[in-house]
């Protein structure tokens, strides 16, 4: 049986900004989201991270939005008080990780995100 744990992203209300603050992942891998009854974004999209903005190895140091292999972002639908799976295969590889929310949230938010066993 896999381990699951459970971290979060928060919606850095201070700026009314649609990015969370990153996560690292640490080879586990994401399997759904939690998110709370206030949630106004219908729509999350990631950007993922090599060693979380410290810029210590070449290529990194930056945020850059993940895709797939068509070039698409990975976009997953979302909607408020909802467990919501993710195809895991989604995110894998990501190091660290942070949503890009489809609109400000004005209160900000706290999405739960549940973790699987190494990816």
């Amino acid at each position: 049986m896999q381990k699951v744990s459970q971290s979060n992203f928060k919606i850095d209300t201070a700026v009314s900004t649609t990015v969370t603050a990153p996560i690292e992942l640490n080879g586990a891998v994401v399997e759904a989201f939690i998110t709370p009854a206030s949630l106004n974004s219908t729509t999350m999209t990631f950007e993922a991270s090599m060693d979380g903005a410290r810029g210590t190895r070449p290529l990194t140091g930056q945020y850059l939005p993940v895709r797939d292999t068509t070039g698409a972002l990975i976009s997953v639908t979302v909607s408020a008080n909802d467990w919501i799976v993710v195809d895991h295969r989604a995110l894998s590889g990501c190091r660290w990780l942070r949503a890009v929310m489809g609109t400000a949230e004005a209160n900000g938010a706290t999405i739960g995100v549940v973790l699987g066993g190494d990816g």
